[in-house]
């Protein structure tokens, strides 16, 4: 039996496409049997150099180690075991992924395949995620099927253990957004929407943070949505900029509009200084009364502008402020008594 399983791994040397290599255990070495084409161009040497070569020869210690233990757990639990090998080589880092399977109770079949290029490729478009702060994802409408990169699960606060799911990815959005993006994943996989939308999302601690994503749909050839790729990036900077840029321009549209309150200001008051000197109390009344309302009108905007620099302020605030060096000035107290109008020359003064 042992014979034969030695015999079937030789020839399997001979078929595979994939590296491969007949190794025997030998204390805390190994001792390389044969190799294989495959794995003799990776490594760069002919394959006769490797026939009953110790692995020392070939491993660096900590690599031989490695190798020694699957060997070694192969052989005594008579089971494949799983591997991911990276060794740093002049014209770059190899990553191979395999399995060791025990032929007999002495020699393993050490099988690998060279994903260099894959992980190398992966590690870019981290590199790259990361530098634009854009996660990537999928989504096979067809079998529900998610994928979620790394920078995606980040910057959505998704622990890796997290299965990727369209219920997980809802789970974090804010709840004030979480209906409107239902129904736009929905209006994506059903009408294939792909225009840009932000929404929120809240993290663990509570901090809430702003995202934009944008869809791309993939369509059988009948035309039928089975795939939608897409991109977020955090726009939390970008969105308090803007918003800030939006206040600023509503303060300037709102001191725009109190210089026209002024100068109705002027008219009015023009207007009731008239009206007293032709002793009509009613029209002066009415012209201060008209004054006083755009007076107020001024002042909300005046501390709508202030909010933007100071944060709230309310009424009577500003009369409170601190001056330099001296004590808070108190609140103005309202007059008790109706105010005098101011008399004519050479009459006694008269309330209005």
């Amino acid at each position: 039996m042992a014979t034969r399983w030695a015999d079937a791994g030789e020839a399997y040397l001979e078929t595979t496409d994939h590296s491969a290599a007949l190794v025997e255990l030998a204390g805390d070495d190994v001792i390389v049997r044969a190799v294989n084409r495959p794995l003799a161009r990776l490594l760069g040497r002919a394959r006769d150099e490797f026939v009953d070569q110790p692995g020392s020869r070939f491993y660096p210690p900590a690599e031989l180690a490695d190798v020694v233990a699957w060997v070694r757990d192969a052989l005594t639990t008579e089971e494949p075991v799983g591997y991911e090998a990276v060794r740093e080589l002049a014209q770059g880092r190899l990553v191979v992924v395999g399995r060791v399977i025990p032929l007999d109770g002495r020699r393993c079949l050490i099988v690998g395949s060279d994903i260099s290029r894959q992980r190398a490729a992966e590690e870019r478009l981290a590199r790259l995620e990361a530098l634009a702060d854009i996660g990537l994802w999928a989504w096979n409408v067809v079998d529900e099927e998610v994928e979620w990169s790394d920078h995606y699960r980040r910057i959505h606060g998704l622990p890796r253990e997290a299965t990727p799911s369209v219920a997980a990815a809802l789970e974090v959005i804010h709840p004030d957004d979480r209906a409107r993006m239902t129904r736009i994943i929905a209006e994506v996989a059903g009408r294939g929407r792909t225009g840009p939308v932000r929404y929120r999302v809240v993290g663990a601690d509570g901090e809430v943070r702003h995202m934009e994503g944008r869809a791309e749909v993939v369509r059988d050839a009948a035309g039928d949505i089975i795939r939608v790729v897409g991109t977020v990036q955090d726009v939390t900077e970008q969105q308090a900029l803007e918003e800030r840029e939006r206040r600023v321009q509503e303060a300037s549209r709102r001191q725009a509009h109190a210089m026209e309150l002024n100068d109705d200001i002027v008219q009015e008051l023009s207007r009731a200084w008239l009206a007293l000197e032709l002793e009509d109390v009613a029209a002066a009344r009415e012209a201060i009364e008209a004054t006083t309302r755009r007076v107020q009108n001024i002042v909300s905007g005046l501390l709508d502008a202030t909010a933007l620099a100071a944060g709230e302020v309310g009424p009577g605030a500003l009369v409170r402020q601190r001056p330099a060096g001296g004590e808070p000035r108190p609140p103005a107290e309202p007059p008790t008594t109706p105010t005098a109008v101011r008399p004519r020359h050479g009459e006694p003064e008269r309330a209005p």
